[in-house]
């Protein structure tokens, strides 16, 4: 009986309400009258007329879902001439209009925003019990509702706003702080609102800070869209970060990206690199995105139609004028079977470069020749060869050779290729090619020994062998570079470890510019050698569209330089960032757009390190050098030479040394060293490694000796092999 007493005392929701709204109803009557008064007096009758309403002019919503509360100060509520009030279907919140849409129909209650925040009360039912308690009050404590909305600092910061003025400087840190820690726009209009109080001349929406693109084309083509950046304003950014000659050499790259693990939706940019560039970095051409691979090569027509202009047109920019030649299309197989309309790599004549016709074997299609008659443009574009080809190329349109300026790409075809290939034989091949797990044991613990010892230039350390589902391209072209060759010495079966040298010493050579130019005919003999050998050791059916591919890498490489030129990686490397410009699955491709527009606008240009920095006085130095500036670090254009392990070995002309210090003395930089005094050959098959750069030393001399930077040649990787005996191995690319 008692429970239901107290039941039946507890008033209903619709009486909350109606207390609710009257005791409402009541205060706003209070205070409607109270700022009368105040404008009467403090406001002349002709302003009033003109600029300030009244308060029991302006629209007081007197409804439970749609409650305002007036703008009102204890010392002032004297407005700017230029500031009106206007209810046409919105609300006016502090400085801002908020359209119907915006408003909360769930009993919110709002105070000027730009006083004391937003106070907001949810759900009546919920909060009716504190609505109570604040406004059961007499009408001799309206003053200290009144004061509970409004901040004594921020209004008396409000008499010197107008003397505040817009800092250009601070929006372009922001802006770029912002963009390079890719806050959320969510984010980034918390922050403006809070700076804007103190810095009023700051915008409140993100995108007038960011300058993100509003005004954009998104074309409905195949099962996707696509919007086009546009080649020639991609080559006016590179233009304005590097010095180019009149004539523009570009490297076109076409490749899906899959964006989420859990959709099929996916990208296929079109990127662009300029190759005789200082700046080496993509950019965005053209972008299509869908939930599957194009059907056609729709997508491709406003890039062609744009080439083909600029190609016999060219452009201007900054008063001079550049003409454009394509100069490749780096892909890998599949992106280029399917930019040209041929036969993929795993069809009988799916070789772009020769007219070898596969064998079937054990399961597979293999290439086992190695001299077999090469395409030529003028095949192609005939289609003499009809087996080749699926159908018509748009690319037919643009002045290149369709065969020659499809290089393959050692990123794709060496490293994640046959390198991975390799490893996985030894791993988990067939018996015949399977190594025990000894092997593999003293495999990877040499790997996990290595990770002391590499340079900065690499931004992954080795790993074990274990790890090797997770190795990624520059794994792979670290082990086959460098690491491989030491930890698998006298561990893999002898003619294993040859055959895996005929590969080694040959991207040696074909990475090496120097190198690549008067040792390419050895190059074409051992990777001629790699393949006959390959299939003798691991069996006919491992000779795939990969392995055959090497026989072509030498003409890639006699047409355009060391292989690095014409390599995947920075386009592979942009794509991992672009990837990370989606932040939420709606709507990628516009995301994408907005995000590129801000990078453009924003972004600093990097700045460029100092050529010697941390400075110290620890030496050594040369017993008749003293008092003189000390560094442990140098930055060459190319590399950094550091005194720490791993970062202090070079190349003097002939002599391997370490690095000790680093002085300035008398206008030039010397470095102080110790060089091995026993320098012999790594290996002798197949050629000596002493003519790859590649030596075996040892004996530290005890000696300090110095000389100027001019005399250092190149950076070494110096790995330990046997008790105080070490393999240096010239660093060969420095965008690791």
């Amino acid at each position: 009986m008692e429970e239901r007493s107290q039941i039946e005392k507890t008033p209903s929701k619709s009486t909350k309400r109606r207390r609710i709204n009257a005791e409402v109803d009541r205060h706003l009557g209070n205070l409607s009258k109270d700022a009368e008064e105040l404008v009467s007096i403090v406001v002349p009758d002709e302003r009033q007329d003109e600029s300030v309403h009244s308060v029991s002019d302006c629209h007081l919503p007197n409804t439970k879902n749609d409650i305002l509360i007036p703008e009102c100060h204890s010392h002032s509520i004297e407005e700017p001439e230029d500031s009106q009030v206007t209810h046409v279907g919105s609300v006016h919140v502090g400085s801002e209009q908020l359209e119907p849409e915006d408003r909360v129909d769930t009993g919110e209650f709002y105070v000027d925003d730009d006083d004391a925040g937003s106070f907001v009360f949810g759900d009546y039912d919920s909060c009716s019990d504190a609505y109570n308690s604040e406004y059961e009050t007499s009408s001799d404590d309206e003053d200290s509702i009144v004061g509970q909305t409004e901040d004594p600092q921020l209004s008396d910061d409000e008499d010197n706003i107008d003397d505040q003025t817009e800092d250009p400087e601070l929006r372009a840190e922001l802006a770029a702080w912002a963009v390079s820690n890719k806050i959320t726009h969510n984010a980034l209009t918390g922050l403006l609102s809070v700076l804007g109080k103190h810095q009023p001349s700051l915008p409140k929406d993100p995108r007038s800070l960011l300058k993100t693109k509003v005004s954009y084309e998104v074309q409905t083509v195949s099962v996707g869209s696509y919007h086009h950046f546009g080649v020639e304003e991609g080559l006016k950014s590179v233009i304005d970060n590097s010095d180019i000659l009149d004539t523009i050499y570009l490297q076109i790259n076409i490749d899906g990206l899959p964006l989420h693990k859990s959709t099929n939706a996916q990208f296929w940019p079109i990127l662009g690199l300029v190759a005789n560039a200082t700046y080496r970095k993509p950019f965005l051409i053209g972008l299509f995105h869908g939930n599957k691979k194009p059907l056609d090569r729709v997508f491709l027509s406003d890039f062609i139609t744009e080439a083909k202009h600029l190609s016999r047109e060219g452009f201007v920019h900054n008063n001079n004028n550049y003409c454009l030649i394509i100069s490749c299309f780096v892909c890998d197989a599949p992106a280029r079977a399917f930019v040209k309309n041929i036969k993929g790599h795993s069809g009988y004549l799916g070789c772009d470069r020769c007219t070898q016709y596969g064998s079937y074997h054990v399961n597979r299609v293999v290439f086992p020749e190695t001299g077999a008659p090469m395409r030529t443009d003028q095949c192609f574009r005939e289609k003499q060869d009809d087996g080749h080809h699926l159908g018509p190329t748009p690319l037919t349109d643009l002045e290149l050779d369709l065969v020659l300026s499809f290089p393959h790409d050692y990123m794709h075809l060496v490293c994640l290729g046959v390198t991975r290939k390799l490893v996985e034989l030894w791993v988990k091949g067939p018996l015949r090619t399977r190594q025990g797990f000894q092997v593999l044991k003293t495999v990877s613990q040499r790997l996990n020994a290595f990770k002391g010892n590499f340079p900065m230039e690499f931004a992954r350390k080795p790993r074990a062998i274990q790890e090797l589902p997770r190795w990624k391209a520059t794994e792979f072209r670290q082990f086959l570079l460098y690491t491989g060759p030491v930890a698998l010495h006298r561990v893999l079966p002898s003619n294993m470890y040859k055959n895996f040298l005929l590969l080694s010493a040959s991207m040696h050579i074909l990475l090496n510019p120097s190198l690549c130019v008067d040792y390419l005919g050895s190059a074409k003999e051992y990777l001629d050698c790699f393949v006959r050998h390959f299939g003798e050791v691991y069996g006919l059916e491992m000779i795939p569209y990969n392995v055959h591919g090497l026989t072509h890498l030498t003409a890639d490489a006699s047409r355009y330089g060391a292989l690095d030129n014409i390599s995947g990686f920075p386009f592979e490397n942009f794509l991992g960032q672009l990837k990370h410009l989606v932040r939420k699955p709606s709507q990628p491709l516009e995301q994408i757009i907005w995000r590129v527009s801000e990078l453009e606008t924003t972004l600093p240009v990097e700045s460029i390190p100092k050529f010697l920095q941390m400075s110290h006085a620890k030496g050594p130095l040369p017993r008749e050098i003293s008092n003189v500036l000390q560094y442990e670090q140098l930055h060459l254009p190319q590399f950094v030479v550091k005194l720490s392990n791993g970062d202090n070995c070079i190349q003097l002309q002939s002599d391997i040394v370490l690095v000790r210090n680093i002085f300035h003395y008398m206008g030039e930089t010397f470095v102080p060293y110790q060089k091995f005094r026993s320098s012999r050959p790594f290996f002798s098959y197949p050629t000596s490694s002493d003519g790859l750069g590649i030596r075996n030393v040892s004996r530290l001399d005890d000696r300090l000796e110095y000389t100027a930077i001019g005399g250092i040649t190149n950076k070494c990787v110096l790995l330990p092999h046997t008790t105080n005996c070490y393999v240096a191995i010239p660093l060969l690319h420095f965008c690791v």
